[in-house]
């Protein structure tokens, strides 16, 4: 099962979804769950190299034992949750983990579910207690998996007002042509301008937009902007770096949706590194398009 199997175009999903704080109580169906496990089963290895794992957990399955499942209070009404795992101290291990974990984020909103992306507020323990993990694995991030909620609450509309995509940061905050010294523009970004507005209307941790990213010629060099790398949280969990990976699914997806293939690669850039940015991994258009 392709982990797009609708017709619906990348671009569409990135614009549809949205964080989704309050469900239905309702569970998920037989043929939505065959749906979830295909997505969440299949392509769990990332740009760089590493492997992932994820699962599903129904709140159900653990009442009656001793685990505590909770996310603060950010999260009502969520039956199901979607758990992702990666091992500790690999190189990029967070670029992959946002990159996939995101990849199947959207592949969700496709079906019309609703997910929320939880990185710091959790019981990282507890979710651990739910999948057998080798050692030197940890709980990344969770999302709750469902059917949203016909209303919203006050709190939730808070949190949306504050992180709607009109609260992005503009274009020549994000995005270079060259040299750091030089803004992008979508007329100069032609045919990769959709994929850029994709990045910049990805998902980050308070909304930061960690990302900077510089083309030269074919070829687009991201980095993780360092003012904004916050320290690593809950052992080992830096989720700046998740960002990067979101932002990395974003621009790839979209430009694949167009067509234009390529691959990423970590390689000299000649920029200077006087700009409070640290460099993560260049994307590399073929020269054949």
């Amino acid at each position: 099962m392709h982990i797009f199997p609708h017709q619906k175009s990348i671009v569409s999903l990135i614009r549809k979804r949205h964080s989704v704080r309050k469900y239905s109580r309702k569970k998920l169906t037989s043929e939505d769950m065959e749906k979830i496990m295909g997505i969440i089963c299949e392509d769990n290895t990332g740009p760089f190299g590493n492997t992932l794992k994820f699962w599903m957990i129904s709140r159900e399955a653990y009442r009656e034992k001793p685990v505590k499942l909770g996310t603060y209070g950010f999260i009502s009404g969520a039956m199901h949750f979607l758990v992702g795992a990666m091992q500790a101290g690999t190189p990029n291990n967070h670029e992959d983990f946002g990159y996939m974990m995101e990849k199947k984020i959207l592949a969700l909103t496709g079906l019309g579910l609703g997910t929320c992306w939880i990185g710091g507020s959790l019981r990282r323990d507890e979710y651990a207690k739910t999948h057998p993990l080798e050692p030197g694995w940890l709980i990344a991030a969770i999302s709750p998996v469902g059917y949203p909620a016909e209303k919203i609450g006050l709190r939730e509309r808070v949190i949306k007002f504050f992180t709607d995509s009109k609260k992005r940061r503009p274009w020549v905050d994000l995005f270079f042509n060259g040299e750091f010294q030089s803004f992008l523009t979508p007329d100069v970004a032609g045919r990769y301008a959709e994929a850029l507005e994709m990045v910049r209307l990805a998902p980050s941790a308070n909304n930061i937009q960690p990302w900077r990213i510089v083309k030269s010629g074919n070829i687009f060099h991201f980095f993780l902007h360092k003012k904004t790398n916050e320290k690593p949280h809950a052992k080992r969990i830096n989720l700046q770096r998740f960002d990067m990976g979101i932002a990395m699914c974003h621009f790839e997806l979209s430009l694949l949706s167009k067509g234009i293939t390529g691959h990423w690669e970590r390689r000299p850039t000649g920029l200077l590194s006087a700009n409070d940015v640290e460099y993560i991994s260049s994307f590399v258009v073929d020269e054949s398009q």
